[in-house]
């Protein structure tokens, strides 16, 4: 109960000393309780506000199914703009996983709703895996990894859904016996 009140003695001060005790706060709160789940309103100033709702579960690394919804792997090949984010040595967002993503944004923006995401969770489900795929098949492997790809593709699994799908690439002998190697 403290920790709501102590938010309003920092009113005054600047966004920074807030956002710093908050995640202070923060911390030990999930720290002591590691199932808890909070939100905290906070207004800032008069101008801004930032709702901040934090659970331990979305920095959690290994969050594969959440409610058999959501599906990390599906999420991040559905979404790179969310997988380049979490790449990024310079994460302005603090994002640390997918999931994270999802609860803070993705979720008020209805993704695990679009068909891109469903289609990923579907390809999972059916045997697509993005590292097996790419040392199954060098050549979309060398085409991604090339400044200069004249294709367009950016990941494995975008070239599977343009073509890959269509070729059966996941019956491929090349992919059975990848997938045997790294499994």
């Amino acid at each position: 109960m403290g920790f709501f009140f102590d938010t309003f003695q920092f009113f005054d001060n600047s966004p920074s000393k807030v956002k710093k005790y908050l995640y202070q706060k923060a911390k030990y709160y999930m720290t002591k309780h590691k199932s808890l789940l909070f939100s905290i309103f906070l207004s800032i100033s008069v101008s801004s506000c930032a709702f901040l709702d934090l659970n331990l579960n979305y920095f959690s690394e290994d969050t594969i199914l959440v409610n058999n919804q959501f599906n990390e792997k599906a999420y991040l090949m559905a979404f790179p703009d969310v997988a380049n984010i979490l790449k990024d040595s310079d994460n302005i967002y603090g994002l640390k996983t997918g999931y994270h993503h999802f609860k803070i944004i993705g979720e008020n923006e209805g993704r695990i709703n679009y068909q891109v995401y469903i289609q990923a969770k579907k390809d999972i489900i059916d045997g697509f895996d993005e590292n097996t795929y790419l040392l199954a098949f060098s050549d979309i492997s060398n085409t991604i990894k090339n400044p200069n790809n004249i294709y367009g593709f950016k990941s494995g699994y975008e070239h599977y859904i343009v073509t890959g799908k269509n070729e059966g690439r996941l019956n491929n002998p090349l992919y059975i016996q990848a997938k045997q190697t790294l499994f």
